[in-house]
């Protein structure tokens, strides 16, 4: 098997190729696990157990969808927290399917994945608990507000939903202070240089984060109750929200 590097991105074009093969890299659930906390503070420290928790509450032995699962990290972590009767992992890249197929594997999970986008997903039934970490910003806002209403659709009543994503602040100065913090976090922590920057030009330029207020205001337009900021750190941000 051919090894790959997490830190070998030079452009945008390389890295996309880097995604389109991710299943021939090797050990690419542990780069992944290593750059996913350089990038997040407080990732696995703080945001995990809260998550866990929160789901804890609702979905042990009921039916949980877990929305762009990636490499399947986070998510064979909550499956082995929350014992779910059913959970079914959804990510649109193909590659990420296969790494998330191995690591159900190797961490002794059975979940279902399925190789779909959060815009086309669907699902039978309705579900106890929906988890979806740092996806929705790659989704532009009309058709992320439509996705949220999907999971909305989705969930029984008193359903939950734990969001986590990134967000960004309109005040200019503490936009730019957060996101210098995490740059030196990252970069205090071993990450490649070159990389932190191609990731930060792709966040500045190409990602559809909202505020925190417009989070909380959407939820609220597609129908959901007791909405609670459960979890942030610099730019990041995770909220639990029911469906009446």
């Amino acid at each position: 098997m051919q090894k790959g590097n997490l830190e070998n991105f030079k452009t945008e074009s390389v890295k996309q190729k880097y995604y389109d093969s991710l299943a021939e890299v090797e050990d690419f659930r542990v780069k992944y696990e290593i750059e996913v906390k350089r990038f997040v503070p407080g990732y696995k420290e703080e945001m995990l157990p809260i998550i866990i928790s929160s789901l804890k509450t609702i979905s042990r032995n009921g039916r949980t969808i877990d929305l762009g699962c990636g490499p399947g990290n986070l998510s064979a972590e909550i499956f082995k927290a929350i014992h779910p009767k059913e959970m079914i992992w959804i990510d649109e890249n193909p590659a990420m399917v296969e790494v998330a197929k191995q690591t159900a594997k190797i961490e002794g999970v059975s979940p279902s994945i399925v190789n779909e986008s959060i815009e086309s997903f669907s699902a039978e039934g309705e579900f106890h608990a929906v988890h979806s970490s740092l996806t929705f910003h790659n989704i532009p806002h009309t058709a992320k507000e439509l996705a949220v209403k999907k999971v909305f659709n989705i969930l029984k009543s008193r359903g939950i939903f734990i969001w986590t994503d990134l967000i960004y602040f309109e005040d200019k100065e503490k936009q730019k202070k957060e996101v210098n913090y995490r740059k030196q976090y990252a970069l205090d922590r071993g990450a490649n240089p070159t990389f932190v920057e191609s990731s930060f030009k792709k966040e500045a330029e190409n990602d559809y984060p909202l505020t925190v207020e417009k989070t909380e205001e959407m939820l609220i337009k597609i129908g959901f109750v007791d909405i609670q900021r459960i979890w942030q750190s610099t730019t990041f941000l995770t909220v639990s929200a029911k469906k009446p």
